[in-house]
């Protein structure tokens, strides 16, 4: 049986959805005490389920708040706190055998705790260790030195040590801090930079405060750090999918964490991969990997579907493009003529910019075989056509609203540009853009 990878969802426009079978909800009911509540909105994540339906919003009536959720498999969960200032977090452990009712959340050096029992406490004592040591880091870090950014960092780690010998906080709750710490001091050593400023630099490397992500990441409870996936992906040799995969599977055995690495790995393979040269000799190191590691195969639709961005392919199939009216327009309607495309949206600075000079150069090329066409990405209808008429654009101005025309053409940033040749076969790949003038007019005007 294949695998199907279900613990991130990438950019590919593969949905893995995860079917769960039904469970009931448990009653999440408590009060809140402090001033950094006031005027919040309360929502309470089971850290382990995916998908908004793991997120519940809870109904607050001044100090007390009440609501249903999901119950959390491994028992871990997420309150958050959001007002016009600031966004709270703060995780709890509330096994199956300890209710989610008669909690009592409380504000301590502005961050919130709830100390019901020796797990919770712990959980709450770091809490507050990162709100202070991170505020310290961002407010005063650019005036520490190498050695006193060093502590600071380090003493994220050393914390759960002291935390765990004072709590005696149960293993799963140790085991949490310690995937915590390890993506507390990798964020915070990635800041630094922008911390900084330019022109500075600290007299460690990341690898003197962090262990090797193997060390720590191997377990299931990773998947709840974000950052976890991006640390071990940067951890793997470059290049070579297959030899990225071998040495995960040499370093890795939870399955959690695999499945949540495996898809970025082909997403970034694919994603980078150059379709013009080698399409042949990519598919097959797709598909090996894919048939020894029993993926799912969808990703090698993904792959194949973009070969649409290799020079002479056709228009991608399956492209829905409508007009400003809603209507719908087959791409081969510009047949007999070569087709250059702008590929933009009503958000995109740089787009709107090349907007007026793409506009004279429509005005200016006399060329009876181009055609211009706009295609823009916009999800949102209103803010295409409110765009559209403040830059004054008309012409063909169509719309590709679910974006599969980028992921088709392995689009990696807008504007992009295009030319598609008199039978509607790609001519050009990254075109020049309008405002590199007098090259790109020379060059539509000779084509016959």
């Amino acid at each position: 049986m294949r695998k199907k990878i279900g613990f991130v969802t990438f950019l590919l426009g593969l949905p893995f959805w995860l079917f769960a079978q039904q469970v009931d909800k448990v009653k999440v009911r408590g009060t809140m005490e402090g001033e950094g509540f006031v005027n919040s909105k309360l929502y309470v994540k089971a850290m382990d389920r995916q998908g908004q339906e793991a997120v519940a919003a809870l109904e607050v009536d001044g100090t007390r708040f009440t609501g249903e959720v999901l119950p959390a498999t491994d028992g871990f969960y997420q309150f958050f706190g959001v007002n016009n200032q600031s966004q709270l977090i703060l995780p709890l452990y509330l096994p199956q055998d300890v209710q989610l009712e008669n909690l009592k959340l409380t504000m301590v050096n502005a961050c919130p705790q709830m100390n019901i029992d020796k797990n919770n406490r712990a959980l709450s004592a770091y809490n507050e260790l990162t709100y202070v040591k991170g505020r310290a880091l961002w407010m005063d870090g650019q005036n520490m030195t190498s050695d006193q950014l060093f502590d600071l960092l380090n003493d994220f780690n050393l914390a759960v040590d002291s935390i765990v010998n004072a709590t005696h906080c149960d293993a799963p709750v140790e085991q949490y801090l310690r995937l915590w710490a390890y993506n507390q001091v990798a964020n915070s050593y990635m800041s630094l930079p922008r911390i900084l400023g330019v022109g500075r630099d600290v007299s460690f490397k990341q690898s003197d405060v962090l262990a090797e992500p193997e060390e720590v990441l191997d377990s299931p409870m990773a998947v709840y750090f974000p950052a976890s996936v991006h640390l071990i992906l940067a951890s793997l040799p470059k290049g070579n999918l297959k030899e990225q995969f071998a040495v995960l599977y040499q370093k890795y055995s939870c399955k959690e964490v695999r499945g949540m690495v495996e898809g970025g790995l082909i997403d970034h393979f694919i994603r980078n991969f150059n379709f013009e040269n080698g399409y042949e000799n990519g598919l097959a190191d797709l598909s090996a990997v894919i048939e020894k590691y029993q993926l799912d195969t969808r990703y090698l639709d993904a792959f194949k579907m973009r070969k649409a961005s290799v020079k002479g392919s056709p228009f991608p199939e399956g492209i829905l493009l409508t007009d400003v009216n809603g209507n719908k327009v087959d791409f081969s309607s510009f047949k007999g003529f070569y087709v250059y495309i702008d590929m933009w949206a009503s958000w995109c600075g740089p787009c709107c910019k090349e907007a007026p000079v793409l506009k004279e150069l429509e005005q200016e090329v006399t060329n009876p075989n181009v055609k211009f066409v706009s295609i823009s990405i916009d999800k949102s209808i209103p803010a295409w056509k409110k765009k559209m008429e403040a830059l004054g654009l008309h012409g063909n101005q169509l719309l590709n609203q679910d974006n599969k025309l980028a992921e088709a053409l392995n689009v990696k940033g807008i504007p992009m540009f295009l030319i598609y040749d008199k039978e509607g076969k790609l001519y050009m790949y990254n075109a020049p853009r309008p405002s590199m003038g007098t090259p790109l007019k020379e060059l539509l005007e000779g084509l016959k």
